[in-house]
Protein backbone atom coordinates (compact mmCIF):
# COMPACT_ATOMS: atom_id res chain seq x y z
CA UNK A 1 0.00 0.00 0.00
CA UNK A 2 1.12 3.69 -0.74
CA UNK A 3 2.20 5.99 1.87
CA UNK A 4 0.12 9.08 2.02
CA UNK A 5 1.46 12.49 0.46
CA UNK A 6 1.62 14.23 3.81
CA UNK A 7 4.05 11.44 5.11
CA UNK A 8 6.14 10.63 2.03
CA UNK A 9 6.61 14.42 2.31
CA UNK A 10 7.82 14.42 5.44
CA UNK A 11 10.40 11.55 4.93
CA UNK A 12 11.87 13.25 1.81
CA UNK A 13 12.35 16.68 4.13
CA UNK A 14 14.50 14.72 6.09
CA UNK A 15 16.95 12.84 3.20
CA UNK A 16 20.16 14.71 1.81
CA UNK A 17 19.85 16.66 -1.49
CA UNK A 18 21.55 13.74 -3.19
CA UNK A 19 19.05 11.29 -1.97
CA UNK A 20 16.68 13.46 -3.50
CA UNK A 21 17.83 13.21 -6.67
CA UNK A 22 17.85 9.62 -6.69
CA UNK A 23 14.04 9.12 -5.57
CA UNK A 24 13.02 11.42 -8.56
CA UNK A 25 14.59 8.41 -11.05
CA UNK A 26 12.23 5.36 -8.97
CA UNK A 27 9.47 5.90 -11.35
CA UNK A 28 6.84 8.33 -12.75
CA UNK A 29 4.55 8.81 -9.52
CA UNK A 30 7.62 9.35 -7.15
CA UNK A 31 8.87 11.80 -10.04
CA UNK A 32 5.82 13.54 -10.29
CA UNK A 33 5.27 14.35 -6.11
CA UNK A 34 8.86 15.65 -6.10
CA UNK A 35 8.52 18.03 -8.43
CA UNK A 36 5.04 19.23 -7.45
CA UNK A 37 5.71 19.82 -3.83
CA UNK A 38 9.40 20.78 -5.22
CA UNK A 39 9.85 24.23 -2.71
CA UNK A 40 8.30 22.24 0.18
CA UNK A 41 10.71 19.29 -0.01
CA UNK A 42 13.73 21.05 -1.45
CA UNK A 43 13.89 24.33 1.56
CA UNK A 44 14.49 22.57 4.41
CA UNK A 45 17.09 20.42 2.66
CA UNK A 46 19.14 23.24 1.17
CA UNK A 47 18.99 25.41 4.30
CA UNK A 48 20.60 21.66 6.82
CA UNK A 49 22.82 21.63 3.86
CA UNK A 50 24.15 24.62 3.01
CA UNK A 51 23.92 26.87 5.97
CA UNK A 52 24.32 29.52 6.40
CA UNK A 53 21.78 29.45 3.38
CA UNK A 54 20.42 33.30 4.53
CA UNK A 55 23.90 34.27 3.47
CA UNK A 56 23.93 31.88 0.15
CA UNK A 57 20.59 34.11 -0.92
CA UNK A 58 22.35 37.14 -0.75
CA UNK A 59 24.56 35.86 -3.29
CA UNK A 60 22.29 34.43 -5.72
CA UNK A 61 19.81 38.06 -5.00
CA UNK A 62 22.92 40.25 -5.45
CA UNK A 63 22.78 42.70 -8.13
CA UNK A 64 24.90 45.91 -9.64
CA UNK A 65 22.15 48.56 -8.46
CA UNK A 66 23.42 47.08 -4.90
CA UNK A 67 26.74 49.32 -5.32
CA UNK A 68 23.71 52.54 -5.48
CA UNK A 69 22.91 52.60 -1.87
CA UNK A 70 24.66 54.65 0.32
CA UNK A 71 24.37 55.31 4.20
CA UNK A 72 27.82 54.12 5.86
CA UNK A 73 26.71 50.43 6.00
CA UNK A 74 26.26 47.09 4.07
CA UNK A 75 22.17 46.19 3.71
CA UNK A 76 21.38 42.82 3.17
CA UNK A 77 18.07 41.92 1.12
CA UNK A 78 14.88 40.71 2.77
CA UNK A 79 14.20 36.99 0.55
CA UNK A 80 11.01 36.30 0.48
CA UNK A 81 9.56 32.65 -1.12
CA UNK A 82 6.26 32.82 -2.50
CA UNK A 83 4.69 30.02 -3.05
CA UNK A 84 1.59 28.47 -5.06
CA UNK A 85 -2.03 30.50 -4.66
CA UNK A 86 -3.19 30.39 -1.41
CA UNK A 87 -0.24 29.39 0.66
CA UNK A 88 1.80 31.76 3.08
CA UNK A 89 5.10 33.61 1.85
CA UNK A 90 7.78 32.22 3.53
CA UNK A 91 10.03 34.32 4.84
CA UNK A 92 13.93 33.13 3.76
CA UNK A 93 16.36 35.97 4.61
CA UNK A 94 18.20 37.46 6.25
CA UNK A 95 18.22 35.75 9.58
CA UNK A 96 18.32 31.60 8.60
CA UNK A 97 14.64 31.64 9.44
CA UNK A 98 14.12 33.35 11.94
CA UNK A 99 11.21 34.29 13.99
CA UNK A 100 8.92 37.09 13.30
CA UNK A 101 9.30 37.90 16.98
CA UNK A 102 12.63 38.03 17.23
CA UNK A 103 13.27 34.15 18.60
CA UNK A 104 14.73 31.43 16.67
CA UNK A 105 12.67 28.74 15.33
CA UNK A 106 14.65 25.63 14.34
CA UNK A 107 13.71 23.50 11.60
CA UNK A 108 10.97 26.16 10.17
CA UNK A 109 10.40 29.19 8.09
CA UNK A 110 9.01 32.52 8.99
CA UNK A 111 5.57 32.90 7.32
CA UNK A 112 3.65 35.88 6.46
CA UNK A 113 0.34 35.62 7.09
CA UNK A 114 -2.31 34.16 4.68
CA UNK A 115 -3.42 37.29 3.00
CA UNK A 116 -1.32 39.75 4.62
CA UNK A 117 0.50 42.50 2.76
CA UNK A 118 3.81 41.46 2.42
CA UNK A 119 5.06 45.39 2.78
CA UNK A 120 3.55 45.44 6.01
CA UNK A 121 4.96 42.73 7.19
CA UNK A 122 8.80 44.19 6.43
CA UNK A 123 8.09 47.63 7.79
CA UNK A 124 6.61 45.81 11.22
CA UNK A 125 9.59 43.28 12.23
CA UNK A 126 12.63 45.14 9.29
CA UNK A 127 14.28 47.95 9.26
CA UNK A 128 12.43 49.90 6.09
CA UNK A 129 15.72 50.12 4.64
CA UNK A 130 15.79 46.56 3.63
CA UNK A 131 14.78 45.94 -0.04
CA UNK A 132 12.87 42.65 -0.73
CA UNK A 133 13.45 40.10 -3.31
CA UNK A 134 10.84 37.71 -4.36
CA UNK A 135 11.59 34.30 -5.65
CA UNK A 136 9.43 31.63 -6.68
CA UNK A 137 9.68 28.04 -7.79
CA UNK A 138 11.32 28.70 -10.81
CA UNK A 139 14.16 29.91 -9.06
CA UNK A 140 14.88 26.79 -7.29
CA UNK A 141 16.77 25.48 -10.07
CA UNK A 142 19.23 28.54 -10.46
CA UNK A 143 19.63 28.01 -7.11
CA UNK A 144 21.03 24.76 -7.07
CA UNK A 145 23.84 25.66 -9.59
CA UNK A 146 25.28 27.07 -7.05
CA UNK A 147 24.97 24.54 -4.64
CA UNK A 148 26.54 22.00 -7.06
CA UNK A 149 29.58 24.80 -6.87
CA UNK A 150 29.11 24.77 -3.29
CA UNK A 151 29.33 20.99 -3.10
CA UNK A 152 32.41 20.77 -5.58
CA UNK A 153 34.30 23.28 -2.98
CA UNK A 154 33.39 21.31 -0.03
CA UNK A 155 35.03 18.14 -2.15
CA UNK A 156 38.28 19.51 -2.88
CA UNK A 157 39.00 21.79 0.02
CA UNK A 158 40.57 19.30 1.88
CA UNK A 159 42.73 18.58 -0.48
CA UNK A 160 43.97 21.86 -1.63
CA UNK A 161 44.45 22.86 2.70
CA UNK A 162 46.45 20.43 3.27
CA UNK A 163 48.09 20.32 0.04
CA UNK A 164 51.89 20.94 1.85
CA UNK A 165 50.98 18.24 4.24
CA UNK A 166 49.28 15.86 2.34
CA UNK A 167 49.39 13.35 5.32
CA UNK A 168 47.10 15.35 7.60
CA UNK A 169 44.58 15.47 4.91
CA UNK A 170 40.66 14.48 6.03
CA UNK A 171 37.08 14.84 5.53
CA UNK A 172 35.99 17.93 7.24
CA UNK A 173 33.94 17.78 10.33
CA UNK A 174 30.00 19.43 9.81
CA UNK A 175 31.23 23.18 11.93
CA UNK A 176 34.47 23.10 9.42
CA UNK A 177 32.33 22.76 6.56
CA UNK A 178 29.77 25.62 7.82
CA UNK A 179 32.81 27.58 8.61
CA UNK A 180 33.97 26.86 4.85
CA UNK A 181 30.52 27.78 3.14
CA UNK A 182 30.23 31.04 4.98
CA UNK A 183 33.79 32.10 3.96
CA UNK A 184 33.03 31.06 0.74
CA UNK A 185 29.50 32.92 0.47
CA UNK A 186 31.05 35.94 1.98
CA UNK A 187 34.49 35.69 -0.81
CA UNK A 188 31.82 35.13 -3.46
CA UNK A 189 29.81 38.40 -2.72
CA UNK A 190 32.60 40.36 -2.45
CA UNK A 191 33.87 39.23 -5.84
CA UNK A 192 30.43 39.67 -7.41
CA UNK A 193 30.91 43.41 -6.48
CA UNK A 194 34.07 44.23 -7.35
CA UNK A 195 34.92 42.68 -10.11
CA UNK A 196 33.87 42.69 -13.63
CA UNK A 197 32.55 46.01 -14.63
CA UNK A 198 31.03 47.42 -11.37
CA UNK A 199 32.45 50.97 -10.58
CA UNK A 200 35.38 50.87 -8.25
CA UNK A 201 35.55 52.81 -4.88
CA UNK A 202 38.09 55.28 -4.50
CA UNK A 203 41.91 54.02 -4.78
CA UNK A 204 40.05 50.53 -4.61
CA UNK A 205 41.72 50.39 -1.77
CA UNK A 206 39.54 49.95 1.79
CA UNK A 207 40.06 53.18 2.91
CA UNK A 208 38.34 54.82 6.40
CA UNK A 209 35.23 56.39 5.88
CA UNK A 210 34.57 55.02 2.44
CA UNK A 211 31.03 54.92 1.48
CA UNK A 212 31.04 51.42 -0.08
CA UNK A 213 29.26 48.47 0.46
CA UNK A 214 32.27 46.31 -0.69
CA UNK A 215 34.08 47.68 2.26
CA UNK A 216 31.20 48.24 4.74
CA UNK A 217 30.00 44.27 5.11
CA UNK A 218 33.59 43.19 4.92
CA UNK A 219 33.70 45.49 8.20
CA UNK A 220 31.02 43.69 10.02
CA UNK A 221 33.03 40.31 10.64
CA UNK A 222 34.78 39.29 13.15
CA UNK A 223 38.93 38.67 13.40
CA UNK A 224 38.34 34.89 13.19
CA UNK A 225 35.60 35.33 10.62
CA UNK A 226 38.47 36.88 8.34
CA UNK A 227 40.85 34.30 9.15
CA UNK A 228 38.33 31.99 7.78
CA UNK A 229 38.60 34.19 4.72
CA UNK A 230 42.28 33.88 4.47
CA UNK A 231 42.07 30.12 4.76
CA UNK A 232 39.95 29.49 1.73
CA UNK A 233 42.35 32.29 0.02
CA UNK A 234 45.11 29.67 0.44
CA UNK A 235 43.23 27.25 -1.14
CA UNK A 236 42.07 29.33 -4.25
CA UNK A 237 46.09 30.48 -4.28
CA UNK A 238 46.94 26.91 -4.02
CA UNK A 239 44.37 25.79 -6.70
CA UNK A 240 45.26 28.36 -9.01
CA UNK A 241 49.42 27.45 -8.52
CA UNK A 242 48.88 23.71 -9.00
CA UNK A 243 45.93 22.50 -11.25
CA UNK A 244 44.97 25.78 -13.77
CA UNK A 245 48.50 27.39 -13.82
CA UNK A 246 50.74 24.57 -12.87
CA UNK A 247 54.81 25.62 -13.53
CA UNK A 248 57.63 23.50 -12.90
CA UNK A 249 59.63 26.28 -10.81
CA UNK A 250 58.00 28.83 -8.35
CA UNK A 251 59.23 32.41 -9.42
CA UNK A 252 59.80 35.04 -6.36
CA UNK A 253 56.82 36.84 -6.50
CA UNK A 254 54.76 33.47 -6.00
CA UNK A 255 57.11 32.77 -2.97
CA UNK A 256 56.60 35.98 -1.61
CA UNK A 257 53.32 35.91 -1.34
CA UNK A 258 52.87 32.52 -0.21
CA UNK A 259 55.44 33.82 2.86
CA UNK A 260 53.13 36.58 3.58
CA UNK A 261 49.94 34.88 3.28
CA UNK A 262 51.68 32.06 6.42
CA UNK A 263 52.60 35.12 8.09
CA UNK A 264 49.21 37.29 8.13
CA UNK A 265 47.51 33.56 9.28
CA UNK A 266 49.83 32.91 11.99
CA UNK A 267 49.52 36.38 13.15
CA UNK A 268 45.66 35.95 12.80
CA UNK A 269 45.72 32.97 14.98
CA UNK A 270 47.52 34.67 17.79
CA UNK A 271 45.25 37.43 17.55
CA UNK A 272 42.20 35.02 18.01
Amino acid sequence: MALPTEMLLDICQHLDLESIFSLLQVNKSMNFMIDSHRSTILLPILRREFSPFDELLQVFTAEEGDLDIRGGTYQPRRVLFKRGSGKATLVLAPGGFSHPNGGPKNGTFTKVPRGGKVGNFGQAHRAPSLRTVVLEDCDLKYLLRYCYVVRQWEEIFPQLRWIKNPEYCRFLEEHERHRLRRALYRWWLYAFYFHGDLPRPAGAQPLAFVDDIRTCHMRMHSTSELVELLDLLAAVFHLVQHYICPTLEQNLAEVLFTSRLDRSLANANRVT
